[in-house]
């Protein structure tokens, strides 16, 4: 059974190699995940609850539990292959991921 939707485009090789490259995660996803944080003028909540939807393979966790520090931190992907590796990073010590 296909459970993704008709108008669901599947990553590409070149793009699922890229997305777990030290460029992206470096220049991109910690770039991003530090703009957001600025984006906060007073202190944040002292146990927030992430979602992190479009999770992918996992990789904004490390940057999410560093910047954020949350209680909870769920990941969400359309992608079932991606839900899979995102839950192998999961597994890395001192995440708790749902």
């Amino acid at each position: 059974m296909n459970y993704l939707s008709d108008s669901y485009v599947e990553e590409t090789r070149f793009g699922f190699w890229f997305l777990r490259s030290h460029t992206w995660q470096h220049h991109v996803l910690r770039v991003a995940i530090n703009d957001l944080r600025s984006l906060f003028s007073e202190a944040l909540p002292a146990a927030p609850v992430i979602l992190d939807a479009g999770c992918g393979q996992g990789k904004s966790f490390q940057y999410l539990y560093k910047t954020f520090a949350p209680q909870r931190l769920i990941g969400l992907d359309a992608d079932p292959l991606r839900l899979q590796l995102s839950g192998q990073e999961a597994q890395r010590p001192g995440f708790d991921v749902e």
